[in-house]
């Protein structure tokens, strides 16, 4: 939506999961733009002068504001806003390389939160973006989940953040932070608290949060489902948590395509399963099972899978499981090239791999499992 849209489409002087991209460069925001609509009306202006009025006029959920501004410059109109912020709209600042240091006096003095230099990928865009929109979701957890659902996602957050951090960097995490995490999740699932807080993760953004803690609470419930033991348990919940770990040695603007990966991007993509292991490997205390879940997640019932081309008889049950839970997950789950299928539709989807991809009778279970409300809402 473009400067002349911008009258007629507002008709309140209070815009809710909006955002206001004031930049010239339209050509950097084409692929963004499309992803970023899914969840907020976006708005774009190209002029600094015009921009001022406008944020003068409307709140916007977030701001985008680029040095290169014509007109008003965006490092005064960093200021100009900051002054004038009653409601403390969260900005990102757009910079070039040769105004770094600026731009980051500018950020350290709280003229904005977040700094995206130019040229970028669009994923790392579309990363910034949503850390601030998920500081709102976070917020809303507070007012819609317990204290114990709300230690659990803190918990969790907080050590999966150290856990791919050090990954990352080490080769190798701190097995603790995953025994800790996957403790929590085990309590979740006994007490059937898990539910409501995988419904509170569908407006969150951060994969790393959403997806390992989703597919670790799946495998949870499911082995509560079926009568497994603590120990069990507490090793479903683990290898849920770490089955991705891989990915954090994936370059962020993969992980954040607005779009289908390219042949070569999948290829690198797909690193990330023996990245895995080598990983939970390299970690000392870390149980096989846990390790032949990241490895094997990705290999179907028939050999068609990958890395290795295992069959179904050559699998453990709780990496069938984890078959099912990480494409379950990878349905509902909402990214930035499609909107999530419905449990409904996924289980409709699931159906059709049964066999040849996905364990026949673990299948099943975990459909009674969905249709009890164990999983989350319908």
């Amino acid at each position: 939506m473009h400067d002349a849209d911008l009258t007629d489409a507002m008709d309140s002087p209070l815009l809710l999961s909006s955002l206001l991209i004031a930049s010239p460069r339209q050509s950097l925001f084409k692929s963004v733009t499309p992803a970023l609509s899914q969840d907020y009306r976006v708005f774009e202006i190209h002029d600094g002068w015009q921009a001022l009025e406008e944020i003068n006029r409307r709140h916007y959920s977030g701001i985008l504001i680029d040095a290169d501004l014509p007109g008003l410059s965006g490092f005064n109109l960093l200021k100009k806003v900051e002054s004038g912020n009653r409601r403390r709209t969260p900005v990102i600042f757009l910079h070039n390389q040769e105004d770094r240091e600026r731009a980051e006096a500018c950020r350290d003095e709280g003229d904005c939160d977040l700094l995206l230099e130019a040229p970028f990928h669009a994923g790392d865009c579309l990363t910034l973006i949503w850390e601030l929109a998920d500081l709102e979701v976070e917020r809303s957890w507070k007012q819609t989940l317990s204290p114990l659902q709300n230690k659990l996602l803190k918990v969790t957050k907080t050590n999966l953040k150290r856990i791919f951090s050090e990954a990352g960097a080490k080769g190798a995490i701190e097995p603790d932070l995953a025994i800790n995490a996957g403790k929590l999740v085990v309590d979740g699932a006994k007490t059937e608290t898990l539910g409501p807080i995988l419904d509170g993760l569908k407006m969150h953004h951060s994969y790393t949060l959403v997806h390992s803690l989703k597919v670790a609470s799946l495998m949870t419930i499911f082995g509560v489902h079926v009568g497994m033991n603590q120990h069990d348990l507490e090793l479903l919940a683990q290898g849920g948590l770490l089955h991705d770990i891989g990915k954090s040695q994936t370059p962020q603007h993969l992980l954040s395509k607005p779009g289908q990966l390219d042949p070569d991007e999948w290829g690198e993509m797909q690193k990330h399963v023996p990245l895995s292991g080598e990983i939970l490997r390299n970690t000392p205390g870390i149980d096989p099972c846990i390790v032949n879940i990241a490895e094997h997640h990705h290999e179907k019932m028939d050999g068609s899978g990958y890395p290795h081309g295992l069959t179904g008889a050559q699998m453990d049950d709780p990496s069938l499981v984890a078959c099912i839970m990480d494409i379950y997950s990878a349905l509902t789950d909402k990214r930035s090239y499609k909107r999530p299928f419905t449990p409904q539709e996924s289980l409709e989807i699931m159906r059709e791999m049964s066999g040849h991809h996905l364990e026949p009778n673990c299948l099943k279970k975990f459909e009674d499992m969905i249709r009890s409300g164990a999983g989350g809402e319908m």
